[in-house]
């Protein structure tokens, strides 16, 4: 189960399984850390769902996440433990789909390949705090603006309304026959180095881009400094720029733990 921080990811596991297993975040910061496995059987059917770290989070960057979730979806792959497919959580209450949302969404597309987006389902959540129409006109927009292409190659779109019967019909949704995700193959049997995945060149490209970005602005405001006569004014460029100096390193560190990624071992 994948998505943002606070989509209720968790809360959909513990309504689908019937706990209270895993954590649910009630304030500002992100609750899941790691990676938790939940086993439950409904109707018959025996459901193994992991509830991940979501994107966005309060203490670290989407590259750390993503390396985890790779080194994650590796180790499985080697211990020949395939997934049926992929739940994928948005909040419903969401106005607009910001450019982290679109940057989420192409993360799912390197992680999956194109082949496997027909194992994907959408899970739109939180529907009782939306009135009806303006969820489904929402609903509608995700499904022929932004999620299109997804949906296009098979993807599926349901929605989670709080009960137990609406998230193992999601869960049953993407069951069924296994799969092999496209970073997974590039990992394990193509053997390339993480930065040379799909991913890990979509990382690669965000972190040039924002480092450009970050360069640029730092420069400009170094030329209004330059020209500052007024302390406070100055004192307030000179804090700015430090705040991004601190983001190039973090960059940096970004791009050292991409270039160092440990393979898993586990047989």
């Amino acid at each position: 189960v994948l998505g943002g921080t606070g989509v209720g990811k968790s809360s959909f596991i513990n309504v689908a399984a019937g706990t209270h297993d895993n954590r649910v975040g009630l304030g500002l910061s992100s609750e899941t850390r790691g990676f938790s496995i939940t086993n439950f059987e409904q109707n018959g059917i025996r459901f193994c769902v992991v509830d991940t770290p979501g994107f966005d989070d309060t203490s670290r960057t989407d590259v750390e996440i993503l390396i985890e979730l790779a080194n994650f979806l590796e180790s499985r792959f080697r211990a020949q433990f395939l997934f049926s497919g992929i739940v994928y959580m948005h909040r419903i209450t969401d106005v607009r789909f910001t450019g982290s949302h679109r940057k989420q969404i192409q993360y799912l597309r390197k992680l999956c390949g194109t082949q496997t987006l027909r194992k994907v389902v959408f899970v739109t959540s939180f529907w009782d705090q939306v009135k009806g129409e303006v969820a489904e006109q929402r609903e509608a927009e995700l499904r022929d603006n932004f999620l299109a292409e997804e949906i296009n190659n098979g993807a599926k779109m349901m929605r989670s309304d709080g009960s137990r019967e609406s998230a193992i019909s999601a869960l049953a949704t993407c069951g069924g026959s296994k799969v092999v995700l496209q970073v997974q193959q590039e990992l394990v049997e193509e053997k390339k180095p993480f930065y040379r995945t799909a991913i890990g060149v979509e990382l690669q490209a965000d972190i040039i881009q924002r480092r450009e970005s970050i360069q640029k602005v730092r420069e400009e405001l170094g030329k209004q400094l330059d020209k500052e006569t007024r302390l406070e004014k100055a004192e307030l460029l000179k804090a700015e720029m430090e705040r991004l100096r601190k983001q190039l390193v973090e960059l940096g560190f970004a791009e050292k733990s991409m270039q160092s990624y440990k393979r898993s071992h586990t047989s």
